[in-house]
């Protein structure tokens, strides 16, 4: 592949067949992070932002792993990566905010870049695609443009569990690229390359990840740039035009957690499951009586602030156990395995400190004579049990936080 006659390629020809919610800031079609989905055909724009207004948008989260040393900012209307010498193998980026792409359909995006630095320490500006938000440098496949050891390159990278695991460079002769990253579902393989999407413009391909590997779970997409002991300044490094012209966009969609309490045991039961309270209703009732929506909360990680809230059930006391907290779900299946069975992960909520403006509270009560939790968002409720059943129930604080 000739990358040498590569030709950056602009945003401003495409003609959208729906209408798009963009602005500098960008957007998405069809619904804006309300739990809607939208899909269009290749060349009729998804989502776009060329980083016009120089803020960022609710479509990015900055992940950063060098706070004090590198930064992604928009600046002259682009996403500009900057370090300092310091930065050690450190990368920040702008990865999407509650929205992600399925596997379920072929997806296709791309963004221009620029990189004009040749220099012996290494740096590099990148798009790639993760499963995981939080941790996007443990599993991804990027593609991006760059310089280490004064050859000006483009290069790949596939990391799994934070090692590279295959990596590839060739030579570059221009510092203003397009970096194209698709998708095809039927034989699952993402492409990667500087000219085109699909196979017959893939740099590389990577057949068996998303579903096989990934587990099928949506990517989340993200930009940004890495430095290993470079400094980096303004206008040296950026990206721009990012354009998701193919594939089903995945919004973050709140779910109702259903609430049941048992008069044979005095336990509170809670699920987001719809065969689960189904088969509550029909086949448990005599056991479980049926209170309504305790709130709302996510089924997934598709807002990457959330935490998972942990399950656990005990035989031996009829009662569920739910905990947003890492450290106590551990020590619970540590030293409390013979009693408490770890079920997995309910729901996913966001946790104090993390949460949106329009987040409520969901309180935690501990019982020692039931051997129960009681878990309520509605606050006057809270305080009904605070004042009245004070010798039943001890208030624990937030558990986490969700939506009514």
């Amino acid at each position: 592949m000739r990358r040498d006659t590569l030709i950056c390629m602009l945003a401003c020809g495409l003609v959208c067949a729906t209408p798009v919610l963009w602005s500098g800031s960008g957007g998405i079609a069809k619904g804006d992070i309300s739990g809607e989905s939208s899909t269009l055909a290749l060349g009729q724009l998804i989502l776009r932002d060329d980083f016009e207004d120089n803020t960022k948008g609710p479509l990015w989260r900055v992940y950063n792993e060098d706070p004090g040393n590198c930064a992604i900012v928009e600046a002259a209307s682009r996403l500009e990566f900057r370090s300092t010498s310091a930065a050690v193998n450190a990368f920040a980026g702008y990865i999407a905010n509650a929205w992600r792409l399925d596997p379920k359909q072929d997806f296709a995006f791309r963004a221009d870049a620029h990189y004009d630095l040749k220099t012996l320490a290494g740096g590099w500006v990148n798009i790639g695609v993760a499963p995981d938000a939080e941790h996007p440098r443990q599993r991804s496949v990027e593609i991006g443009i760059g310089c280490t050891n004064l050859l000006t390159c483009y290069w790949y990278d596939q990391i799994d569990d934070g090692w590279r695991i295959e990596s590839a460079r060739e030579s570059r002769l221009t510092n203003d690229v397009a970096l194209y990253i698709s998708y095809t579902t039927d034989d699952d393989t993402l492409y990667v390359s500087d000219s085109g999407y699909g196979a017959e413009h893939a740099w590389r391909s990577f057949p068996g990840l998303l579903k096989g590997q990934w587990g099928g779970e949506p990517v989340f997409v993200y930009l940004g740039g890495r430095s290993d002991g470079l400094e980096v300044g303004a206008g040296r490094a950026y990206l721009d035009n990012l354009l998701v012209e193919q594939g089903l966009v995945v919004e973050a969609a709140l779910q109702e957690v259903y609430r049941f309490w048992s008069p044979l045991t005095g336990g509170h039961f809670y699920t987001m499951d719809e065969w689960e309270k189904e088969k509550l209703l029909v086949d448990y009732a005599d056991v479980w009586i049926y209170e309504g929506i305790g709130y709302r909360a996510y089924p997934d990680r598709s807002d990457p602030a959330c935490k998972p809230v942990y399950r656990f059930w005990s035989p031996d006391l009829a009662k569920h156990f739910y905990t947003i907290s890492e450290s106590e779900r551990q020590k619970v299946a540590d030293e409390q395995g013979a009693t408490w069975a770890y079920e997995g992960v309910a729901f996913y909520a966001y946790p104090e400190g993390a949460q949106p403006e329009w987040a409520l509270p969901v309180y935690r009560f501990w019982s020692a004579s039931l051997g129960s939790h009681f878990y309520t968002m509605d606050l006057a409720e809270r305080d009904k049990v605070v004042n009245e059943y004070a010798g039943i129930w001890s208030y624990e604080g937030i558990a986490w936080y969700a939506s009514q």
